[in-house]
């Protein structure tokens, strides 16, 4: 016949399970601990990984910005110096809010811009500019490429009051050097621009902007 199994014996089991029970608790909780901490340094690393990226991207992008925007600062520069521009203000530098709409019409204004219309749309076009106003000092935009309603002409005029090519026109004047404005909704055409500004000077004269 089989032993019989005593109560000591089935205690003394249950007592070695229960042991035996602890010490993997034991062991797996640490292990479990490292794991997870292990977990959430490598995330850490890879997101720090990620972040350094990202902003060694930006800074490129920043600096081929910056690059872009210098270098075409000084085009805009050389479009002031052109005949186009220098003369085209010299002759309209004294036009007013009061003769917009009629020095348009003149012969002389008419002449001067098919003399030079061509060569500033060549301007327009090759270097890449979406438009080209040449501003004269009484803040009237006396040369548009393409035309802009009469409106709109007079940067004093309500309706350009909080736009950015009205910010410029004053810091160029007051400044005398090339200005860049913000970017945002150009009230003229509704879309956003950023305009990028000369001033014209011609034997030592101010004439305007472009």
């Amino acid at each position: 016949p089989a032993p019989k199994v005593g109560a000591e014996s089935v205690r003394r089991s249950r007592l070695g399970r229960q042991i035996m029970v602890s010490f993997l608790l034991i062991a797996l909780i640490p292990l479990g601990i490292v794991a997870t901490v292990n977990f959430f340094l490598a995330q850490r690393t890879l997101l720090d990984t990620e972040t350094e990226y990202l902003e060694a991207i930006a800074v490129r992008q920043v600096n081929s910005f910056h690059t872009d925007l210098n270098e075409t600062q000084d085009i805009v520069s050389l479009v002031s110096h052109s005949p186009g521009a220098w003369m085209t203000l010299g002759a309209f530098k004294d036009v007013q809010a009061d003769d917009i709409g009629t020095y348009q019409e003149t012969t002389g204004y008419k002449e001067l811009i098919s003399e030079h219309s061509r060569g500033l749309k060549k301007l327009v076009t090759e270097l890449g500019f979406n438009r080209i106003y040449l501003v004269n000092p009484e803040g009237i935009i006396v040369f548009a490429m393409p035309d802009i309603d009469a409106d709109y002409r007079d940067l004093n005029n309500e309706a350009n009051a909080e736009s950015e090519i009205f910010k410029l026109f004053q810091r160029t004047e007051r400044l005398m050097s090339s200005q860049t404005s913000d970017f945002r909704i150009d009230p003229m055409t509704g879309e956003p621009a950023l305009f990028i500004s000369a001033p014209v000077l011609h034997k030592g004269e101010y004439l305007g902007m472009v």
